[in-house]
């Protein structure tokens, strides 16, 4: 049996690149300009970079403080699902998203940015989708059916974008519903407390919920076929 030959520097390097270029659930069109993103957010948070890097925070540290911030938010909401308080809670959840969004440009300053940080990153992103959605629902302020229906599609759409980048078939479009879910849980919350919506306030987030299903339905249906195709062209090209 032959053995492997230790790759050299240059093509770990390589590799490494091309595990960061695919290791994303950007569609087509947001990948090509993700460089360019990422620049205009360093400079943006370059500031609070630069304090975290002198008080010695890591990227993994943002994001486990990250995570802790659902904390707050879920005591609020399920205690006291009234609009004024979880118009509050929101602001934890606001929180929750910035420090998120704060570990990939102190990674960057740091030099410690690759492949096994952007994972442990998804992994905090998504599963923050997953305690919000299960919060709000213990909360009573969504259905719970539809919280799971919305969870479980928006799972298999992730996985299924993944899928399709690291085959080198991304999709044009991609709809990341779950910022817009969380913007309607503050926006909701802030209107329902001045008065601006009357009961049932929440009953929104319920509509909202099977819109962001069925795209992420049509997302896993057209992964499917794209994920089986890319793979029945590999092997018989291989």
């Amino acid at each position: 049996m032959p053995l492997r030959r230790p790759r050299t520097p240059v093509a770990r390097a390589k590799s490494e690149t091309e595990t960061m270029k695919n290791l994303n659930y950007f569609a087509e069109n947001e990948q090509a300009s993700q460089e360019q993103f990422k620049q205009h957010r360093d400079r943006a948070f370059s500031g609070v970079v630069a304090l975290l890097v002198r008080c010695n925070v890591t990227p993994d540290m943002l994001s486990f403080v990250s995570m802790l911030m659902l904390a707050p938010f879920g005591y609020l909401v399920i205690n006291s699902p009234e609009p004024g308080v979880v118009a509050i809670a929101s602001l934890f959840l606001l929180l929750h998203v910035l420090l998120d969004g704060l570990d990939g440009p102190l990674a960057r300053r740091l030099g410690t940015a690759g492949s096994a940080g952007a994972f442990v990153d998804m992994c905090c992103d998504h599963g923050g989708m997953i305690i919000v959605t299960w919060l709000v629902s213990a909360a009573g302020l969504i259905d719970g059916t539809i919280g799971n229906i919305y969870v479980a599609t928006y799972t298999v759409a992730v996985v299924f974008i993944i899928s399709l980048n690291i085959l080198g078939s991304p999709l044009r479009f991609v709809l990341r519903s779950k910022y817009l879910f969380y913007i309607l849980i503050g926006g909701l919350g802030w209107a329902g407390a001045r008065g601006w919506l009357q009961p049932p306030v929440w009953i929104w987030l319920d509509y909202a919920l099977v819109a962001f299903s069925l795209a992420n339905a049509w997302i896993c249906c057209v992964g499917f076929f794209r994920i089986r195709r890319a793979l029945a062209t590999r092997a018989t090209e291989g």
